[in-house]
């Protein structure tokens, strides 16, 4: 996941506020939950880490699937015409 958030940094075909969209803040919002994923895992606290990565996996899809859908997207079209 930490590689795909990274890599979603040199795709700028969605354009908000210069060349970042919102895929890249999804994208910095899933780094900085892997890092707290990371450390509380590393602390042992069980609990928030899997708790941490359960939200990250459930915005991340609705997140993605929101952003798909919005009109001007290939998906958007496929879907909803035109």
């Amino acid at each position: 996941m930490a590689l795909t958030a990274l890599s979603s940094f040199f795709i700028s075909n969605f354009k908000w506020v210069g060349p970042f969209g919102p895929l890249h803040l999804l994208s910095v919002i899933a780094l900085f939950s892997i890092g707290i994923a990371w450390r509380s895992a590393r602390r042992g606290d069980h609990q928030t880490h899997a708790w941490t990565l359960l939200s990250l996996v459930v915005f991340a899809l609705l997140g993605a699937g929101i952003f798909t859908l919005l009109p001007g997207r290939i998906i958007h079209a496929v879907l909803f015409g035109g």
